[in-house]
């Protein structure tokens, strides 16, 4: 009995040596591990689709609610593709859970835009590689992704799903839409058409939700990115001040306007778009003009402003936008009637994959051409070519999901308009995403030369063109959930 005992007790012995020593030998490896190092090696070892380039002191707005005294030191490339590398240190380890939330947030938000216009770039943002130790923290996002895990192999190296994780913005799946509701606003409400569903509830498909046949993007309000967005423009503003007027037009979206109101009582954790809207214009200097589109889309809340089967707004949608733009800028606008139109049916956009609707499920988009049809548009494409193209083009034989691209050949990185009825020699540019694309056509009536910038794709400097080109005013235009999610601020001060 008393030689098993020893033996036992030998062996625990052993064991407890042996575990000390592989924990001592895995602290070892962790604590030789340089994360400046590790940065380096994941710019210069990995294969990239793109360039890489430091985004500066842009870095730090793309992730939202880091701590306060963390430094972000990122490269990443064209916006036509995912890839990047950022180092995030934050000041102390009581930090680092918070910035953690804060990087997975942004690898979210990055494949939520991604797969609306560039899918085929989330393989690459569902592989991200995340790796922390003591008060660091590296996000690599790489078509190399197993390379890049390999160069800091020995770490403990910490892998992100989206669907690890369930959007802020959105609820926790459900078929019954049994959540416990959030007061909404009803400030001005009363004025406000009622819509109401037909089925009662909502289904979470993730990363959307649906209703009905209709499909949602959820939305939350980050104060940290909406600030970090008004002060790039305000930047901006204030860089232009006497020489070209800023306006600021955040654009709702869907779940802000046409959200049925019984489904709207139900959500969890839903934002009112108009509440963040005016938080967002509060916070714009003296020398920038808010423009609240808002108010307007609410009271034709029970049109056809915004596709069931897309995330963007129809053109009508753009109009009462663009009406609001008018007035803001007092100049009268020309009205829908004034306009020759043009339908395209069989649009199923960007959230039909998620949906369950039959085929017979899909929208018309109806396009609005300029009053004047002399008015002509240029753009360039991302390898630089320069092309003529309609402002509204025919998608009849086009596939079912491009037809959105009938308004100003959708997303380029630089287009321009020239309009021979505008003979004052005025000049607009517009800093926009893909919504803007649907409000070009009405914005160009009023200008002699009109300059589209697509804040992802385009490089140079904001500033600077305005007053090379003489530009009269500069409109922002940006949906409400993309200036939410820090992605445009981090790209308008890239280029501001």
């Amino acid at each position: 009995m008393k030689h098993i005992q020893r033996t036992v007790a030998l062996l625990l012995v052993l064991v407890s040596v042996f575990g000390l020593t592989a924990c001592g030998k895995k602290e070892e490896e962790k604590k030789t591990l340089d994360p400046q190092a590790a940065f380096q090696a994941l710019l210069t070892q990995l294969e990239y689709d793109t360039e890489l380039k430091d985004v500066g002191d842009s870095g730090a707005m793309y992730f939202p609610d880091l701590p306060e005294g963390a430094t972000v030191k990122m490269y990443a490339g064209s916006g036509y593709y995912a890839d990047k590398v950022a180092l995030i240190t934050v000041a102390q380890e009581s930090d680092v859970e918070a910035a953690m939330n804060s990087v997975k947030t942004h690898v979210q938000q990055l494949r939520s835009q991604f797969q609306s216009y560039i899918p085929e770039e989330v393989p690459k943002i569902d592989n991200a590689v995340i790796w922390q130790q003591g008060t660091s923290i590296i996000l690599c996002i790489s078509p190399d992704y197993q390379k890049a895990q390999s160069v800091i192999d020995g770490a403990e190296a910490l892998g992100t799903q989206p669907s690890e994780t369930t959007e802020p913005s959105q609820t926790q799946e459900s078929t019954e839409g049994t959540t416990q509701p959030t007061e909404p606003s009803t400030e001005g409400s009363t004025s406000y058409p009622t819509l109401t569903s037909k089925s009662g509830t909502y289904s979470f498909r993730s990363p959307i939700f649906q209703v009905d046949d209709s499909g949602f993007d959820g939305f939350r309000y980050i104060e940290s990115s909406t600030k970090d967005y008004a002060d790039v423009v305000n930047k901006i503003a204030e860089n232009l001040k006497g020489v070209t007027k800023v306006y600021a037009l955040p654009v709702p979206t869907s779940i802000g306007i046409v959200l049925p109101d019984d489904i709207r009582a139900q959500m969890k954790d839903y934002a009112d778009q108009g509440e963040a809207i005016n938080s967002l214009l509060s916070m714009l200097s003296e020398n920038v003009i808010g423009v609240s589109a808002y108010d307007n889309l609410m009271q034709h809340r029970d049109e056809y402003l915004y596709f069931k089967t897309d995330h963007h707004w129809t053109a009508r949608g753009a109009y009462y936008a663009y009406e609001a733009l008018c007035k803001a800028m007092g100049v009268t606008p020309y009205t829908l009637e004034q306009r020759e139109s043009v339908d395209f049916t069989g649009f199923r956009g960007s959230l039909t994959q998620y949906m369950d609707i039959g085929s017979d499920v899909s929208d018309t988009i109806t396009a609005y051409y300029p009053y004047n049809r002399d008015a002509t548009m240029t753009f360039t494409d991302k390898s630089g070519a320069k092309i003529d193209w309609p402002i509204i083009n025919d998608v009849s034989d086009y596939g079912a999901a491009m037809k959105y691209s009938t308004f100003a050949a959708g997303d380029n990185p630089f287009t321009e308009f020239h309009n021979p009825g505008v003979t004052d020699g005025s000049v607009c540019i517009v800093v926009k995403e893909s919504y803007g694309c649907a409000l070009m056509p009405f914005i160009v009536d009023h200008y002699s030369t009109v300059y589209e910038i697509d804040y992802r794709y385009w490089d140079g400097s904001l500033t600077e063109f305005a007053k090379e080109v003489g530009a009269d005013e500069m409109i922002f235009a940006n949906n409400t959930m993309r200036i939410n999610e820090g992605l445009v601020a981090g790209d308008l001060n890239r280029i501001a």
